[in-house]
């Protein structure tokens, strides 16, 4: 007799047996505690995670979408006027400041 076990299907089934358990709940619970004193005060760890991601998501999508039509606006705005401009914005600021 050939007995074929998986041990990835064994994990599984032991993981969701464990939380189906009395355990399950309570395992929730404290879980759902720490997540909550994690996600409160100045030091929220979860934050930069989530603006990281929300913000690589809206880049790609503006690079996929825009990034021809912003391009193009781009180019009709930056004239050598505007450079000169800027530029001259620039140093005058930084000789203020430095």
């Amino acid at each position: 007799m050939d007995i074929n076990i998986d041990p990835k299907e064994v994990e599984k089934y032991l993981a969701n047996k464990l939380i189906e358990s009395s355990i399950g709940p309570a395992l929730e619970r404290v879980i759902n505690e720490n997540v909550s004193k994690l996600t409160t005060g100045y030091q929220n760890p979860i934050e930069p995670v989530v603006k990281k991601h929300i913000g690589d998501a809206v880049h790609a999508l503006v690079q996929e979408k825009y990034k021809d039509k912003i391009t193009e606006m781009v180019r009709a705005k930056v004239t050598d006027e505007f450079l000169a401009t800027l530029i001259n914005d620039l140093w005058d600021t930084f000789k203020r400041n430095y």
